[in-house]
């Protein structure tokens, strides 16, 4: 989906070889989405309200992503940290308003709750500004298709952090 997306939006194809791996990766995804629950053909499994939701959960990380990567691109530096940081302040500054707001308006108690944990939160926050830092540097470097194939290893820590920390044992389809 990234990859149409990033055609669409930014003129940006992809490689034959970089299509073939997205591909690869795309039967992957699928073949772990599958559940045995699952009765019926392989059609019927596809074209389910879970598979619909995450058709559309999909799309719209694609074209976040996409997104990014054009935000990125826009910013006036060589540097492309520079370029990432940028992007990424301006995409943390409008989340935490808009959840400043729903929190506000929705779940009222809960601000004073997230500042009371603030001193636990704080290491949680820094490591996922790290990664986010990472995901928006990739998005300067490279196209949002081929970036969010390669983050798809992170199926692979899964399962090595599954097996080696968790000690559960992998299925035939999860191996």
């Amino acid at each position: 989906q990234a990859a149409f997306v990033g055609l669409i939006v930014l003129g940006e194809g992809v490689s034959f070889f970089g299509l073939i791996a997205i591909l690869i990766g795309l039967c992957g995804v699928l073949l772990l989405s599958s559940t045995p629950e699952a009765a019926g053909t392989w059609r019927e499994s596809l074209f389910t309200r879970a598979a619909g939701l995450g058709l559309t959960s999909g799309l719209l990380f694609a074209i976040s992503g996409v997104t990014y990567r054009a935000a990125t691109l826009d910013v006036g530096a060589d540097a492309p940290l520079l370029r990432a940081a940028v992007t990424l302040s301006a995409v943390t500054l409008m989340q935490f308003a808009a959840m400043s707001i729903w929190l506000r308006v929705f779940e009222q108690g809960q601000i004073s709750a997230v500042w009371l944990a603030r001193r636990k939160a704080l290491w949680i926050g820094l490591m996922s500004l790290a990664g986010s830092l990472g995901w928006f540097l990739a998005f300067t470097l490279q196209t949002a298709a081929y970036v969010k194939a390669l983050g798809q290893i992170e199926l692979i820590f899964s399962l090595m952090v599954s097996v080696l920390v968790f000690k559960e044992k992998l299925s035939a389809r999860e191996g």
